[in-house]
């Protein structure tokens, strides 16, 4: 996160950073899977969450960070709102309560996702 911060963020009195432009798609897919990929390990906890969106918020002024932020979360909304639907049939079903959502199945699309936005970028820097 430290070398992505360095190349992603603003600096008083310095143009912009043309290797953070070169490779700000590549950093942001890397943090946002690696944050999701730690939820499966440390779970969803308040500190770690308040680090990561200081650093989304300290990097904003880049396109490149909103467009993916935005991509990011639409997808991950839906695949909750997917696992809730799914939850409620299960308990209606079964009357009984479902065990709650899946980080792996999440963090597993993400990163089908970013390699879905990344070719399409190269794909068209291409042309």
């Amino acid at each position: 996160i430290g070398i992505a911060d360095r190349l992603l963020s603003p600096t008083e009195g310095v143009p912009e950073n043309k290797l953070g432009d070169d490779l700000a798609l590549q950093l942001i897919h890397l943090v946002f899977g690696a944050f999701l990929s730690s939820l499966e390990h440390m779970g969803i906890d308040k500190l770690h969450w308040t680090l990561f969106a200081t650093f989304v918020r300290r990097w904003a002024h880049r396109d490149t960070v909103i467009a993916t932020w935005h991509g990011g979360v639409a997808m991950l909304s839906s695949l909750l709102i997917d696992d809730l639907r799914q939850q409620h049939r299960k308990n209606l079903k079964a009357r009984r309560h479902a065990h709650g959502v899946s980080i792996e199945r999440w963090r597993s699309r993400y990163t089908d996702y970013s390699r879905a936005v990344l070719t399409m970028e190269e794909s068209s820097k291409k042309k």
